[in-house]
C-alpha cells in the first residue's frame, strides 16, 4: 500500500509523491486467503496541510493486526507475520532528500512460543537513489500470550542525523512483556551494512557486511 501527498513549492507546481509504502505479510501452511484492501481517502490535515491519500483511517484491525488472530493458521496453528513501513522525505522544492524504513515481525510456532521482533533501516543517497546503508534488527522470545503483550520496542528517527534510535537493550531488563512464564528469556540482535560505489552501486567485492550477538 502506497500513501500519496502533494510536495513542492506553490508558484513551481505541485506533484504528488509518495510519501509512504507498507507492506504487509504473513506465511501459513494453512488455506489460502486473501485480505482485502479498501481504497486510500484524502485527508487534508494531513502531510503538512498539503494532504494525502491515507489508509490510516480505513485499515482496521479487522483487516490486519500484527499481534491480533492470524488470518490463516497452519495445520499446527503455526503463522508468522510481518509489517514494513518505508518513509519518504522531500525537501521544500518537492525533491527527495530522505528515507526511512521501520518493520516489525510476530509468530508463533504453534505452542505458543512467540518471536517478536523489530527492524529498522538507515537509507543514504547513492548516486542518484536512496539505498539501504544500514539495516538493524532486533528479537526476543516469550511464552506469554498474545494478550500479555510478548514485548515491544520502539524506533525514532531524527532526520537532521539521519539515526533510527530505540529503547532497546541486549543486556538490560528484557522487553516489557517479552519474559517467559518460567521468567526465562532470549534476545537477539543483528546489523547489516551496505557499501556501494559512486555509481551507487552495490560493490561485488566486500558489498555487505554484519555482525550480531545473543544474550
Amino acid at each position: 500500500m502506497q500513501e500519496y501527498g502533494l510536495k513542492g513549492r506553490a508558484g513551481g507546481g505541485k506533484q504528488f509523491k509518495v510519501l509512504n509504502s507498507r507492506s504487509l505479510s504473513w506465511t501459513s501452511s494453512g488455506t489460502e486467503v486473501e485480505m482485502a484492501i479498501p481504497d486510500a481517502v484524502w485527508d487534508g490535515t494531513k502531510n503538512e496541510g498539503l494532504g494525502s491519500y491515507t489508509f490510516a483511517g480505513v485499515m482496521t484491525a479487522a483487516l490486519w493486526s500484527l499481534t491480533g488472530a492470524p488470518l490463516n493458521p497452519g495445520s499446527d496453528e503455526s503463522w508468522n507475520k510481518q509489517s514494513m513501513v518505508t518513509t519518504y522525505e522531500y525537501g521544500d522544492n518537492g525533491k527527495q532528500d530522505g528515507q526511512y524504513g521501520v518493520g516489525d515481525t510476530f509468530s508463533d510456532d504453534g505452542f505458543h512460543n512467540y518471536t517478536k521482533g523489530k527492524v529498522a533501516q538507515k537509507y543514504e543517497l547513492q548516486g542518484t537513489n536512496f539505498k539501504v546503508a544500514r539495516s538493524q534488527s532486533y528479537s526476543w522470545t516469550s511464552s506469554l500470550s498474545v494478550a500479555g503483550g510478548a514485548g515491544s520496542v520502539t524506533a525514532t528517527r531524527q532526520r537532521s542525523s539521519n539515526e533510527l534510535t530505540t529503547n532497546w537493550s541486549l543486556t538490560g531488563d528484557p522487553v516489557v512483556g517479552a519474559r517467559s512464564g518460567d521468567g526465562s528469556w532470549s534476545r537477539q540482535e543483528m546489523t547489516t551494512n551496505y557499501h556501494y560505489d559512486g555509481n551507487g552501486k552495490q560493490l561485488d567485492v566486500n558489498g555487505q557486511d554484519g555482525d550480531g550477538n545473543t544474550f
